[in-house]
């Protein structure tokens, strides 16, 4: 009986712990396992990141040859350099790894949970709703996608929701105020739209606060100082990133009213506009320039992508509709959280002097996003803590107004684990077994990475087409563990793309990546050593000695030609 006692008072201590980590061993148990299979193969930007975390691990320096980067240029997409440099740690502990970048964002997605849980609980100040939060957070279709690849907004995430947590702890502690400050920063260096939208919500805070407790200003001062120590800090650690070189370079690409599209879409309306004006009257050619000028031709852009990012289709009905981002094409939480958030926004705007921070998040959150078109999952990653909260507070109403309910709790979280059950069927099982869905996920780049590897041991001269599929040469590099110096090396030659991305067009002496005529290319080294070739069209009156399939073993993508049959000839 004392025993039993003992057991009875050590679990009632420690329920929340205990609980906690009975969510953690969850979220655990769903970003794990399996991960070089679902999603069904790593995709180029995950090999160049787990490449790029190598080469600085052992030589200090990226594949193009500088030294410990504040931006990483990759393929020309100039990645930021924060998911890169823990890879490099990690690297160091567990050496290479097939899946290493994305055991760098499974463990992020851990630590999304527990802070997101630890967040919750100190500004709800209560365990019930914290632990809520943390089965949202580890059950959730977008974390759980985010966590399972090696997206570097998956980290940038987690840094953030540690700085909300020890911002809520911050008013009566300068050492939980740098804290703060130092992983709002750190978010900045892992994904580029954190680096505008943490600094931009954290001064619109400071000035909402100003202005709503401009008269009772005492009741916020100490909250004030904190929020503009954690702002000063942060924007200072933050601000090498904002000015290294490259820094604009993915903001160049993303841009919506910058983008080459866009410029030729405008000019096709406004042309279109003036054609058929002149014909009935060519004063009526200036609604064409009210309409089409570049002010308002952006202002309306913004406003369509605006009402997408606010309509509940993306969150809980449609999602992403690019099948990287949501290989499942359904909402990026579940559809029967849809009356919690409705119920909980409209309690976000009713006690607006009290929840201005998470609206405030909640606006600035959409702009990286809105700015660069349709709903994007990784861009939009920093909105989840504001939708989070807009969730409990959902609950909280609805467990409050059905409090005559036996077992309301256990009726939601019974829910959740049936939309979670259905959601990992189709995960794992139907949405990787599509045609459409393995091409997309390149589930036979490795394949082809290693038997490039093999020829070239065996002696031969490999040339594979440049367009095989996305950046061929850093799947060859990674999967075949290519020495980082000799790519560095390889890298003195390029081969430049109008897009602005680029890649080597020779590895080593014997490996080409090139587009042309297959035997054009070999012949002539072919009279010195045999060659092989790597292409996604199939020759005519030729066999190939390899086809290479995806992960169905039913779809052929890639045909593998020696090219000493028609040299001999």
């Amino acid at each position: 009986m004392m025993y039993t006692r003992m057991a009875m008072q050590f679990l009632k201590k420690h329920k929340f712990a205990l609980l906690l980590a009975f969510v953690l061993i969850v979220a655990v148990l769903l970003r794990f396992p399996f991960l070089s299979v679902f999603p069904p193969s790593m995709l180029q930007d995950e090999v160049g990141i787990g490449y790029a975390a190598i080469s600085i691990a052992e030589t200090g320096m990226d594949e193009w040859g500088e030294k410990f980067p504040l931006i990483f240029k990759s393929f020309g997409d100039f990645k930021a350099p924060g998911f890169i440099y823990v890879t490099a740690v990690l690297y160091k502990l567990i050496g290479w790894q097939e899946v290493l970048p994305r055991i760098t964002s499974a463990i992020a997605g851990v630590f999304v949970v527990l802070f997101g849980t630890l967040w919750i609980k100190k500004i709800f100040k209560s365990d019930e709703l914290a632990l809520v939060a943390g089965l949202l957070l580890a059950a959730n279709p977008w974390t759980i996608h985010l966590s399972r690849m090696a997206l570097e907004s998956n980290l940038g995430l987690a840094f953030f929701m540690a700085g909300l947590l020890f911002l809520s702890h911050a008013q009566n502690s300068y050492f939980k105020i740098i804290l703060s400050a130092v992983f709002f920063s750190f978010s900045t260096y892992t994904f580029h739209s954190f680096r505008y939208a943490v600094i931009l919500f954290l001064l619109a805070t400071i000035f909402v606060t100003l202005i709503l407790y401009f008269k009772e200003i005492k009741k916020k001062t100490l909250y004030l100082k904190s929020l503009i120590f954690i702002f000063v800090i942060s924007t200072i650690l933050s601000l090498p990133g904002f000015f290294a070189k490259g820094a604009t370079g993915r903001l160049n690409q993303t841009l919506i009213i910058t983008s080459d599209d866009y410029i030729k879409l405008s000019e096709h309306y406004e042309n279109n506009c003036h054609g058929t004006f002149i014909e009935i009257n060519p004063k009526l050619t200036i609604l064409c320039k009210l309409k089409y000028n570049k002010f308002t031709r952006q202002a309306l852009i913004g406003v369509e992508s605006l009402v997408k990012h606010f309509s509940p289709d993306f969150l809980f009905i449609s999602g992403d509709t690019e099948v990287l981002r949501n290989p499942t094409q359904s909402g990026q939480f579940y559809v029967f959280l849809l009356p919690f958030w409705m119920i909980g926004s409209l309690l976000l705007f009713k006690n607006i002097k009290e929840q201005y921070p998470i609206l405030l998040g909640y606006f600035v959150a959409l702009v990286p996003s809105t700015v660069s078109g349709n709903p994007h999952s990784t861009r939009l990653s920093i909105l989840i803590p504001f939708v989070l909260v807009t969730l409990v507070l959902g609950y909280q109403f609805l467990k409050d107004y059905f409090r005559k309910v036996t077992y309301f709790s256990f009726t939601f979280l019974s829910i959740l684990l049936v939309f979670l059950g259905l959601f990992v069927i189709r995960y794992s099982v139907d949405t990787f077994a599509t045609h459409e869905i393995t091409a997309t996920y390149l589930s036979y780049a490795k394949r082809v990475a290693m038997l490039e590897g093999e020829y070239l041991k065996k002696g031969y001269t490999v040339f594979a087409d440049h367009d095989l599929y996305p950046e061929p040469h850093m799947y060859y590099a990674y999967f075949n563990k290519i020495d980082p110096r000799i790519t560095q090396e390889s890298f003195a030659k390029i081969y430049e793309e109008s897009a602005g991305f680029s890649r080597p067009k020779q590895f080593g002496e014997s490996l080409f990546f090139e587009k042309g005529d297959f035997f054009a290319l070999d012949c002539e080294l072919n009279k010195i050593k045999p060659s092989v070739f790597f292409t996604n069209d199939a020759l005519e009156k030729i066999e190939p000695i390899t086809i290479i399939k995806d992960n169905t073993h039913l779809y052929s993508f890639v045909y593998v030609y020696e090219g000493s049959q028609k040299c001999l000839d």
